[in-house]
């Protein structure tokens, strides 16, 4: 793995108004993560403790009160499809088609026809739906929608991906898939990616490194390295240490709701 770091949140803080009370809430506090190259990295932490707000502020919809945030060595000020947004619910036109869908952010590019319909192509064959291009959205589960999603962001080329618990809403078996799904494409096109999750089994699949974060406001807990090497599979959840560093997240986690 290049080690070319791309992406950086230096000691930022954020608050937000709060009605209930003199001063405002503060959600975060003193956050510092970094992401080199084709790293996966993975947030985790109690509910509402700002893991969202985090993305948000690293895809440029929010600005924090304290602190700064690089993105391939320039401030972060605004949205970029450079860095590509994964929302839980796949947010799609439902009165377009799949192929539709995902050619809308290069068709607003007013790319020429014959390369839009390449490029749609190829990432339907890399998400796995050839022979549903003509679908549409209600006609597809929502793992289908989801591969959907992530075609119409990987098709504007993002050097990183914003992923928002992802594969929350859906069923066991249909996440696992979408899990392989992400890896697959992580070894193929090298994105670096931040991954919202509340599942600890899928942050030590999935990610490189795990920021485990504490409860609000939040703070960065601690950094977990995780040693498994690519690529993965779900063989993983038998592997003793892979039981040892899911004990040592859960513990983290229930020890500080609980304090």
């Amino acid at each position: 793995m290049n080690n070319e770091n791309v992406f950086t949140m230096n000691n930022v803080s954020k608050s937000f108004p709060s009605p209930n009370r003199d001063k405002p809430l503060k959600v975060l506090e003193n956050i510092s993560i970094k992401i080199d190259e084709g790293e996966i990295i993975a947030l985790i932490g109690p509910s509402g403790c700002g893991k969202s707000t985090i993305l948000s502020i690293a895809a440029g919809f929010e600005k924090p009160d304290k602190g700064n945030i690089l993105f391939n060595g320039k401030p972060v000020t605004e949205p970029s499809s450079k860095r590509g947004v994964v929302f839980q619910s796949a947010v799609l036109f439902p009165w377009f088609t799949v192929k539709q869908n995902i050619a809308y952010g290069l068709k607003l590019k007013e790319l020429d026809c014959s390369l839009i319909n390449e490029k749609c192509e190829e990432y339907i064959s890399l998400v796995g739906l050839e022979g549903f291009e003509d679908y549409y959205p209600d006609q597809l589960s929502g793992g289908m929608q989801q591969r959907v999603s992530i075609a119409r962001v990987l098709i504007m080329e993002p050097k990183m991906l914003l992923m928002d618990e992802p594969f929350a809403s859906l069923d066991a078996q249909t996440r696992i898939s979408m899990q392989q799904l992400l890896l697959s494409i992580s070894m193929q096109l090298n994105p670096s990616i931040l991954f919202i999750t509340h599942d600890v089994d899928e942050a030590l699949i999935l990610a490189d490194r795990i920021y485990v974060m504490s409860r609000l406001p939040g703070r960065i807990r601690q950094e977990i390295s995780v040693p498994f090497s690519k690529p993965r599979s779900i063989s993983l959840l038998g592997n003793h240490l892979f039981s040892e560093l899911k004990r040592s997240i859960l513990q983290l986690l229930f020890d500080h709701n609980n304090s």
